[in-house]
Parts: structure tokens; C-alpha cells; sequence
């Protein structure tokens, strides 16, 4: 009587440990569990770290953009300084200052460029993140409703 009744109660004890890990779908009529289905609890991770990294590319977002419009006008300037330079010494070819400015004037907007062009890299690049997580994030979810669903 004893041994059955021991039985019965750690068959109840392990149903309702079973219990505790269904998962409910509201979609869908039927239950899956986490135990049977461990994919779901992975994808469900997957996700939740791929909208920690999104946050945090959505929050440096701005900062990327200020950056770059910065650096493409100091680029801009420095291509002006150029010119300029160039025009003065187009008049006096044989003036070693003005060939000097015209040098630094040249070097000075090509490095402004190169910073500018890897900013604009970087914003593009974090912008691609951005699009490339969105789809990760909806493609998981597509794939956690099949599995809830139990198809």
C-alpha cells in the first residue's frame, strides 16, 4: 500500500514538473513544451541578443550620422583651401611658398577625405547591421511561431 501510494505520488510530483515548463501558444490551440522542443528556448536567446545589438547599433546610429555629415564638410573645406591655393600658385608658378601651401593644402584634403569616406563606410556598414539584424530577429520568430505551432 505504501509503495503504491509512493508511486503515485512521484508520478505527480513529475507530471507537474512537466506541467510548470508547457508553453502556451495564444495563436495556436495546441501546447508545446520547452522540454521537448529545446530549439524554441535557443531561438528565443538568438533573438534576445540580437535585440541587445540592435539597440545598441540604433542608439550609436546618430552619433555615426553627426560624425559623418562633420568629417564631409571639414572635407569639403579642405578641398576649398585646395583650390584656392592652387589658383595662387597657378599665378606665380615659380613662388616656392605658394607651391609649399599648395602641397599641404593638397595633402590636408586628401587625409580629410580618406576620414571622411571611412566615416560614411561606417555608417553604411552600421546602417547593413541594422537591416541584417531586423531580418535575423523576424526570421527567428517565423520560426519560433512554426515550432509553437507544432508544424
Amino acid at each position: 500500500m505504501k509503495r503504491r501510494f509512493f508511486y503515485v505520488f512521484v508520478a505527480l510530483l513529475s507530471y507537474a514538473g512537466y506541467a510548470q515548463e508547457t508553453v502556451t501558444d495564444s495563436t495556436a490551440t495546441t501546447q508545446v513544451s520547452v522540454a521537448e522542443n529545446p530549439k524554441i528556448a535557443k531561438l528565443q536567446a538568438e533573438n534576445e541578443k540580437y535585440r541587445l545589438e540592435l539597440q545598441g547599433l540604433e542608439t550609436n546610429l546618430p552619433a555615426l550620422e553627426q560624425k559623418a555629415d562633420e568629417l564631409a564638410k571639414e572635407a569639403r573645406s579642405s578641398a576649398d583651401d585646395n583650390k584656392d591655393a592652387a589658383r595662387k600658385l597657378q599665378g606665380d608658378v615659380t613662388d616656392g611658398s605658394k607651391a609649399r601651401k599648395a602641397r599641404k593644402a593638397a595633402r590636408q584634403a586628401e587625409k580629410d577625405s580618406d576620414k571622411a569616406e571611412k566615416a560614411q563606410s561606417d555608417l553604411d556598414d552600421a546602417r547593413k547591421d541594422i537591416e541584417r539584424l531586423k531580418k535575423r530577429i523576424e526570421k527567428n520568430e517565423k520560426k519560433i511561431v512554426k515550432l509553437q505551432s507544432g508544424t
